[in-house]
C-alpha cells in the first residue's frame, strides 16, 4: 500500500513535536522502557543521525513556547496541538506581529521575512528533505538555529513518485492525457 506523504509529514512532525515540545521533566526518564526501545527502533529504523548532545541540554534551548505552523499544515493544526499540548500553535497567516517577535520554532516556515520578525526563534522544522532555500538564509546561520528537516523519511515517497512519473513518460501517457482532456 502506498504510503500517503501527507500523512508521513504529519506523523513526522507530530514525532518532532513530541520529543522537541515536551517539557524537560519529561524527558529526562519519565518515559516507559516501551516508550524508549519504540524511539530506539525508529531511529534504527530510518537510520536518523543522533547528535552527541541532546537538543535540551544545547546552551540557552527551552521547551518552544509559540510555534509558527506552515499554512498548508491547517487541517493537521488539532493533532499537532495535540503533540505538543504546552506550546502554542499558531498558524503563520494569523500570527499577530506579537506573536511572530515572540515565536520559538516554525514548522515549515523560514522566509527571510519571517526570520527577521521571528527574534526568538531558536529551532525550524522544514517539511521537505531539501533545507538548501532555508540555509541560504543568513539569519538561521548568524543566529545558529536549530534546523531539522525530513531528510530520512521522505525516501519512498519519492522513490514512488519516481517510478511513476518514469512509467508516465516511458508510455507517454502525457500524451493521452491530452488526449482524454479534448
Amino acid at each position: 500500500m502506498p504510503i500517503n506523504p501527507r500523512l508521513l509529514i504529519a506523523a513526522v512532525t507530530a514525532l518532532c513535536a513530541c520529543a522537541l515540545l515536551a517539557p524537560a521533566r519529561s524527558l529526562r526518564g519519565a518515559e516507559s522502557p516501551t516508550q524508549g526501545a519504540s524511539a530506539a527502533a525508529l531511529i534504527e529504523k530510518l537510520g536518523l543521525h543522533v547528535a552527541p548532545q541532546p537538543v535540551r541540554e544545547r546552551q540557552g534551548w527551552h521547551s518552544p513556547r509559540i510555534v509558527l505552523v506552515n499554512p498548508e499544515l491547517h487541517e493537521l493544526l488539532p493533532q499537532l496541538q495535540q503533540a505538543a499540548p504546552h506550546a502554542k500553535l499558531i498558524e503563520m497567516s494569523a500570527a499577530s506581529a506579537r506573536e511572530l517577535a515572540g515565536a520559538d520554532a516554525a514548522l515549515g516556515v523560514c522566509s527571510a521575512e519571517v526570520l527577521s520578525k521571528a527574534k526568538q526563534l531558536q529551532w525550524i522544522q522544514w517539511l521537505a528533505a531539501g533545507v538548501e532555500r532555508c540555509v541560504q538564509q543568513p539569519l538561521v546561520r548568524e543566529r545558529r538555529m536549530l534546523l531539522t528537516n525530513l531528510q530520512r523519511t521522505m525516501g519512498p515517497s519519492m522513490a514512488e513518485h519516481v517510478l511513476g512519473m518514469m512509467l508516465v513518460l516511458s508510455r507517454h501517457l502525457d500524451y493521452f492525457l491530452k488526449q482524454q482532456q479534448q
